[in-house]
């Protein structure tokens, strides 16, 4: 995921909601864990730290499907 720095300017909901994002890429369910409003979570798509810390662990996740592919296709 993001960094621990990042990361840190979030609000526990905030976490719960970036964790939702990545696994699902459903706005609707990340507001459901996150226990807030779907307007909430496009709001907080729009704030700098968060599109930060969504943007970094979207390119961690997308870092571990590439090593994987490779790692496949040396098999």
């Amino acid at each position: 995921m993001a960094d621990n720095a990042t990361l840190r300017e979030l609000t526990p909901r905030q976490r719960r909601a970036l964790e939702s994002l990545l696994a699902s890429g459903d706005v609707t369910q990340a507001a459901q864990s996150a226990n807030v409003a779907r307007q909430t979570v496009h709001k907080w798509l729009q704030q700098p730290a968060f599109k930060t810390a969504l943007d970094l662990a979207e390119a961690d996740k997308l870092r571990g499907l590439q090593s994987a592919l490779v790692r496949l296709g040396d098999k």
